[in-house]
């Protein structure tokens, strides 16, 4: 059963949507490729201007509920330079459209969103149970954790891991690499599924996600690679990019899960793979959903395009 409309390239649709008249982009595609790569750590750092503020720093390392009052408005800083940047890559590189990045909001996307999710704790919860049924990973040091947490302080928990999870990270790194970056390379969109995902890899080379060592930074490549590959497929397949943000977005909030739950006790390589085989594994069930009209479809006006 197909995942995705069949009848994207019927002539009515053709008729209605003018953005293949539009002229090509102003970059080469190797510019166009290096530049979310080379914008994500600057956009982000954008929000590091609140610190700026008297006593923001203070404020932002405290454990209790008013650590929400800096953490919060940090991620929306980030969230809208994100959000700012794709829109300028969009309308001045490729002259394209805002809504051709596929950051509409209506029951699709609520729905792709809640798919993306599920797909990752379902991803989540099958490698909790290969590490653990296998005996593989590093056990992680529990010691320290706050077993005597009140209700409140759980409550503050999960609501700075969700504004981590979408707000700081997830919406705006999809907008970015899965909105703008793919529909720049849609002319080969398969082979832009796996372009956008290397170039959303390889910044994460520098990631802080308990590597030990340069190997461990290396392998642990396979995981931000495998998650970019199911979410590029699943946002092709529902025509939206909040299905990206979902499987982005949803991969932090189930790794709190399964870790708040003892699901996962262990990191490391072996764990960093088990995740990017089993997202690899989830991207591939989903290409095999789309039907080829999507691929012509976006071929000719890009991954977000409707009928």
């Amino acid at each position: 059963m197909n995942i995705a409309n069949t009848s994207d390239t019927t002539p009515e649709t053709v008729q209605r949507d003018d953005s293949a008249a539009k002229p090509g982009p102003r970059w080469p595609t190797w510019a166009r490729t290096l530049a979310p790569p080379l914008l994500m750590l600057p956009t982000v750092s954008v929000s590091m201007i609140l610190y700026l503020i008297p006593g923001f720093g203070a404020l932002a390392q405290r454990s209790d509920s008013l650590q929400l009052l800096a953490y919060a408005p940090l991620a929306a800083v980030a969230l809208a330079a994100y959000v700012l940047v794709s829109w300028a890559l969009v309308h001045w590189v490729d002259r394209r459209r805002f809504r051709d990045l596929g950051f509409r909001l209506d029951l699709r996307a609520l729905l792709a969103l809640l798919l993306g999710c599920v797909i990752a704790l379902v991803v989540a919860v099958a490698t909790a149970g290969f590490i653990s049924i296998f005996g593989l990973g590093r056990p992680i040091d529990t010691s320290n954790a706050d077993t005597q947490g009140s209700v409140s302080v759980l409550v503050v928990g999960i609501v700075v891991i969700l504004l981590q999870a979408f707000v700081l990270q997830g919406i705006g790194e999809e907008v970015m690499f899965r909105g703008y970056l793919m529909q720049s390379l849609r002319r080969r969109p398969m082979l832009g599924i796996f372009i956008t995902a290397i170039a959303f890899t390889v910044p994460h080379l520098m990631s802080s996600g308990g590597q030990q060592n340069w190997l461990d930074r290396i392998v642990y490549l396979a995981l931000p690679l495998g998650f970019a590959l199911s979410a590029g497929f699943l946002a092709v397949a529902l025509r939206s990019v909040w299905a990206a943000i979902g499987i982005h977005g949803g991969f932090h909030l189930a790794n709190f899960i399964v870790g708040t739950l003892g699901l996962l006790t262990a990191d490391g390589p072996a764990v960093y793979l088990t995740f990017g085989v089993l997202h690899a594994v989830a991207a591939a069930a989903i290409a095999l959903l789309i039907p080829g009209g999507r691929w012509a479809h976006v071929r000719e006006f890009g991954p977000y395009g409707r009928e």
